[in-house]
């Protein structure tokens, strides 16, 4: 079930008040009965095989800190030379042959080979009652495995498949993504929940790449309850790209910096949509007739927008999650012309329609209803604490979108100096307000320009669009 909540930034209206905000919250709880198990899900792997899926790809960390601990504590002596030992100039150690498989498998793994890694643990969390297939593509798309019931048997026959994908070729992701959503259309239901996962590592740079017309198509298969998420790997994929597509599929959007959390990943991925609460969410805001003229309405969160009416696409909304949606009203002066001796206008409407969990379309409405107020007694009014909390994290989420762009242009610097800046108001917010999401975006911040360190300028670039991107759409990645 979902919940709406409308919050004023100030309480009322005063006579040719030219611009209002509202804070609209749509908080998402499994019913009771829901909570008892989850529905079948039917999942399409769409796996990028291009070329460059074979780069190396080494974490650093996992590589150096174990044989740095073992051999600091052994004090292991450089000489006399011991024929059963290996000289490893960088590391200033002797490293034993035991350790050798162990550096060579850290050496030599490729993004490839942590994404099948990936895939395979992510079976465990299927039961008998999901489906599973797998498509690959590169220049092309073609079907590894239609889907499968999640038995042992054919969990046993998917691990032998995915052990032999190769890589080679270009990126066609419009290929790719149609591919899987035909596979996941052919073990539809009412009851499951139906999604593609889409990775890859590159720029869409074969077959269409129309960015309106693959979103366009990718929405008219979501309506058909078939969503898309996706998974960019390393820093040559287009962030933005990615970003849009999840949008216009109703899914999520990850950045796998290193193909290490992958794993973790199609884990939160899969935990999420085992939790869904409500999926095509829009948000619509509907004036009565007499206002409509004189109001014009701006998000924003930047949601994406119907073109021919006041209605948002929301994400999917799982447990526990809450999406806040700041939304600005701009009023013509013709508009308090009809206010003469009203006390309270009711506006119009807040509308959420959702399928549910079930797949049964919902809708949830809420009335919204401003008091007249002089225009004194309004602005002597303090601005409301959860407001000014959520358009501060709104307006954040803008700026590092800006951010990421400086980054790309080699403006970093620039970018450091003010992310800087913006955690020290945040933190000096926190500081009056105690508000714990308050410090929790400082310190992601500051943490944020010191992974810069050890980051390219489009590793950067993208972690802290990616950042912006949950900031705005309410999602926990």
């Amino acid at each position: 079930m979902l919940d709406i909540q409308i919050i004023e930034e100030k309480d009322g209206i005063f006579l040719n008040q030219s611009d209002k905000n509202i804070l609209i919250k749509v908080h998402a709880k499994k019913d009771n009965f829901l909570a008892k198990g989850r529905a079948p899900v039917n999942v399409c792997f769409v796996i990028d095989v291009s070329g460059s899926m074979n780069d190396r790809c080494v974490n650093k960390k996992l590589e150096l800190n174990p044989i740095q601990e073992h051999f600091h504590e052994k004090q292991t002596p450089l000489w006399p030379y011991q024929p059963d030992k290996v000289w490893l100039g960088h590391l200033n150690h002797v490293i034993p042959f035991e350790m050798q498989n162990y550096m060579q498998r850290m050496t030599y793994d490729t993004k490839l080979s942590r994404v099948k890694t990936a895939l395979k643990n992510s079976l465990s969390q299927f039961n008998e009652h999901d489906s599973v297939s797998i498509v690959l593509f590169s220049s092309n798309a073609h079907v590894l495995k239609e889907g499968l019931k999640m038995t042992d048997d054919n969990k046993k026959s998917l691990m032998s498949a995915i052990e032999s994908i190769s890589a080679n070729g270009g990126t066609n992701i419009y290929d790719g993504w149609l591919s899987g959503a035909k596979e996941v259309a052919k073990k539809l239901t009412q009851q499951s929940l139906n999604r593609v996962l889409l990775l890859t590592d590159g720029e869409n740079n074969q077959g269409i790449q129309d960015i309106t017309k693959i979103c366009q198509d990718i929405s008219k298969t979501n309506e058909k309850n078939i969503s898309l998420s996706t998974f960019g790997v390393g820093d040559k994929f287009n962030e933005n790209f990615l970003q849009k597509i999840a949008n216009a599929g109703g899914g999520n959007s990850y950045y796998i910096e290193n193909p290490y959390q992958a794993d973790s990943l199609f884990k939160l991925e899969l935990s999420g949509l085992s939790n869904m609460v409500a999926s095509q969410v829009k948000l619509s805001i509907d004036l009565h007739e007499a206002y409509a003229p004189h109001v014009v309405i701006k998000n924003k969160n930047q949601f994406n927008k119907e073109s021919h009416k006041e209605q948002w696409d929301l994400t999917n909304l799982i447990d526990q999650q809450t999406v806040n949606s700041i939304f600005e009203l701009k009023f013509s002066s013709e508009l308090f012309s009809q206010l003469e001796n009203i006390q309270e206008i009711k506006l119009g409407k807040i509308s959420i329609q959702y399928k549910d969990n079930e797949n049964h379309d919902k809708t949830l409405s809420s009335d919204i209803k401003i008091k007249l107020k002089n225009k004194q007694e309004y602005e002597e009014q303090d601005s409301h604490s959860e407001f000014k909390v959520q358009d501060l994290l709104v307006s954040l989420a803008q700026q590092e979108l800006e951010y990421s762009d400086m980054i790309k242009r080699g403006e970093k610097e620039r970018a450091i100096n003010l992310m800087n800046i913006n955690a020290k108001n945040i933190n000096e917010l926190y500081s009056a307000t105690g508000d714990a999401r308050l410090s929790a975006a400082s310190a992601n911040i500051i943490g944020s320009i010191q992974n810069s360190e050890n980051q390219s300028l489009e590793a950067f670039s993208k972690s802290v669009s990616y950042t912006s991107y949950a900031r705005r759409t309410g999602k926990n990645i």
